[in-house]
């Protein structure tokens, strides 16, 4: 009996192998159908990877966080670059022309609405996203579901989005994914809507839910900024300090610690920030951003009291060429200014800082996309104009000040204001003659060297000329420049430096003449002006005598 079955056996063996032997093809509608399957997954393979290069090229300038700025959890359509997403859009089209019925289909329509997102096409990216929803048993519904409300997000539905996803997170088998994305669009969607108390609540549930490293990084470090907003300073710190835990990127890594700094120096203890900042000046790894961490520590310092310290550390950044400190001069310029105003009380040194900050910084808010943190500095322009405002007003109420204490001077303290109004007059103008007798002497020793190289009749050494080098074995020649000396010179002895002699001492004759037109003239002035109560003194510091009056201007 066994003999028998195993008999069998090797017979319907056989049998089959002689079938595919004899073949050699499978059956006409297994053909078809791997035929079929291996086309529509070639075109979709090259739709998504046009999809993915033009994801890179959005993901590439978001990986710089600016701490200014809100986390962005999901990139948004932003500085698209639309020629890839365009290629998706056509492949997926020509895709569902070509297999309509095709239990693969939901994928391109839903890869077609991600290409209509990030161009900005938020109309045609919603009803796409609509089509995978209402497609009965797909399981791409639950994704659907969550870009759908992020194109209500970025499209400013925020009404719409918010019910969508408190629909969808009440789905029994959302998921867990799609379930943590959700939870977290919303706390993004509620930061948006400056609705702190909920986007905490949201974005700790997300967190609870997410598996994901540098999406958990992200939502606990929007988890610190929304506490600092709050100002609960405590949670804020502990939740940058927990960022580097899930090992994000390195530009995470450094804003979560940088941060954390801040918070606890600026707002719980000094003690507490200044030992984060010399570990992060420790850390070779941070040397690019050596100058911010120097920055807060300055800022530090002047909370701390230690206002010559500061002052030191920013001058140092903003002169010092070695700092590489340009990203961050504005905020230099913002912090010095502010100590200027609360420390110093040196009004118009602070509007200066004010205008150079307001000239470096970007201080606009733009989008409510770009929703910015109460910290971020966007007044420096505005501060600028105030406080030139109140210099301009202060430096008139000084100088009516000054005119009615002129007026009240007795005659001999007026005659000695106007001597020292008239020395220092004469030292600015002797200084403006001197700078411009140099100038007048670069101009003539250039032209005369021009003069030379132009004039090449007297031949250069080592040519052979008729009458020498120079011409010195010429007689004419000679004769002519004996006549030139004498007609420039006159009879002059042959005495060592006579010529700059003569020449100073002409020198010396015109200015004491201008010096003597200069005085009469200024004198009259002066006096005509006193008697009408015009006079204007613009000195900082004059004599009377042996006392000293000092002048605010």
């Amino acid at each position: 009996m066994k003999k028998i079955c195993m008999r069998r056996y090797w017979l319907l063996t056989l049998f089959i192998f002689a079938g595919f032997w004899a073949g050699c093809k499978p059956p006409a509608f297994l053909a078809n159908r791997f035929q079929d399957f291996t086309a529509y997954y070639n075109r979709f393979y090259n739709a998504q990877e046009a999809f993915r290069e033009g994801l890179k090229n959005i993901e590439r300038p978001n990986d710089v966080v600016n701490r200014d700025e809100y986390m962005r959890l999901f990139i948004g359509a932003e500085g698209a670059s639309g020629g890839n997403f365009e290629k998706v859009i056509k492949k997926s089209a020509d895709l569902l022309r070509a297999y309509p019925r095709s239990k693969w289909a939901d994928d391109a329509i839903l890869l077609i609405g991600k290409a209509y997102f990030y161009q900005g096409e938020y109309l045609g990216a919603e009803q796409k996203f609509n089509e995978v929803i209402q497609t009965p048993d797909s399981p791409l519904r639950d994704e659907a579901r969550f870009w759908q409300a992020r194109t209500l997000i970025s499209a400013k539905s925020y009404d719409r989005a918010l019910a969508l996803l408190s629909e969808s997170l009440l789905i029994k088998d959302l998921k867990p994914k799609w379930g943590a994305y959700m939870q977290l669009a919303l706390g993004e969607l509620f930061v948006r809507q400056k609705d702190w108390t909920k986007a905490t609540e949201a974005l700790e549930k997300g967190l609870e839910r997410s598996t994901e490293r540098e999406l958990s990084a992200k939502a606990t470090y929007l988890l610190g900024q929304v506490y600092e907003t709050q100002q609960i300073w405590a949670k804020a710190a502990s939740a940058y300090r927990k960022v580097p835990q899930y090992r994000p990127s390195y530009e995470l890594i450094y804003a979560a610690q940088i941060s954390e700094a801040e918070v606890a120096g600026l707002n719980i203890r000094p003690e507490l920030g200044m030992a984060i900042i010399r570990k992060l000046v420790r850390d070779d790894k941070f040397i690019k951003e050596r100058a911010e961490i120097l920055l807060l520590q300055g800022r530090i310092m002047a909370r701390m009291g230690q206002s010559r310290e500061a002052y030191t550390l920013f001058d140092d950044l903003l002169y010092n060429p070695n700092r590489n400190a340009n990203t961050v001069k504005g905020k230099v310029h913002y912090a010095l200014a502010s100590m200027y105003r609360d420390q110093f009380r040196n009004y118009r040194r602070a509007g200066a800082h004010f205008d150079t900050a307001s000239t470096n910084l970007r201080t606009g808010i733009g989008d409510e996309s770009r929703l910015r943190l109460p910290k971020a500095i966007t007044d420096a322009a505005r501060q600028a104009a105030t406080y030139k405002s109140f210099n301009k007003s202060a430096s008139r109420v000084f100088e009516i000040d000054s005119l009615l204490w002129v007026s009240e001077l007795n005659r001999k303290s007026f005659d000695s204001l106007l001597t020292v109004v008239r020395v220092r007059k004469e030292k600015e103008q002797a200084a403006l003659q001197a700078e411009a007798e140099r100038r007048r002497a670069e101009s003539q020793f250039a032209s005369s060297q021009q003069q030379r190289t132009n004039n090449t009749s007297f031949g250069r050494p080592g040519e052979s000329q008729p009458g020498g080098f120079l011409g010195h074995l010429d007689p004419i020649r000679v004769q002519e420049g004996k006549n030139n000396f004498k007609q420039r010179w006159g009879e002059r002895p042959l005495a060592p430096n006579w010529r700059r002699k003569a020449a100073i001492g002409n020198q010396n004759e015109g200015q004491s003449a201008k010096q003597d037109s200069l005085r009469a003239a200024e004198n009259a002035r002066l006096l005509a002006q006193a008697e009408k109560g015009t006079i204007q003194i613009d000195t900082s510091s004059a004599v009377l005598g042996t006392e000293e009056v000092s002048i605010w201007m």
